[in-house]
C-alpha cells in the first residue's frame, strides 16, 4: 500500500522535476534569444562589408581613371613641349629689324609702324 509519506516523497520529485524543467526553458528561451541577437549581429555585419566593398571598388575604379587621366596630361604635356619645340625653332629663324620709312599699308599693320619682320638670312617675311 502506499503511504501518505510516500506519495510525499513522489510530489516532491514532482515539484523538483518541475523546477529544473522551468529552468531548463528559461534557458533554452536565453539561448534562443542570443541566438537570434547574433543572427542580427551577423546580418548587419554582411551588410556592413558588402558596403565596404563597394567603396573600396569606387575607389579603385577612381584611382584608375585618375591615373589614365594623368596619363592623358602627361601625353598632352609630352606633346605640348614638342609643338613649344617647333615652334621656338620656326620664330627663332625670325628677327625684327627696323625700318627708316614706314611704308604705308604698314602703318595700319599689327607689328606697328617703323617696324619690319625679316627673317634671318635676308629674305623678307
Amino acid at each position: 500500500m502506499i503511504s501518505f509519506r510516500d506519495v510525499s516523497k513522489v510530489s516532491t520529485v514532482i515539484v523538483t522535476m518541475s523546477d529544473y524543467q522551468t529552468t531548463i526553458a528559461s534557458a533554452v528561451e536565453g539561448q534562443t534569444a542570443t541566438t537570434a541577437e547574433l543572427n542580427r549581429s551577423i546580418a548587419e555585419a554582411a551588410t556592413g562589408s558588402e558596403q565596404i566593398a563597394e567603396s573600396i571598388g569606387a575607389v579603385a575604379a577612381a584611382a584608375r581613371s585618375t591615373s589614365e587621366s594623368v596619363d592623358d596630361s602627361r601625353q598632352a604635356a609630352a606633346d605640348l613641349a614638342e609643338v613649344s619645340s617647333r615652334l621656338e625653332g620656326l620664330v627663332g629663324r625670325f628677327r625684327f629689324c627696323p625700318r627708316s620709312r614706314p611704308r604705308r599699308e604698314d602703318a595700319t599693320a599689327r607689328r606697328g609702324p617703323g617696324m619690319k619682320l625679316r627673317r634671318l638670312g635676308g629674305v623678307r617675311a
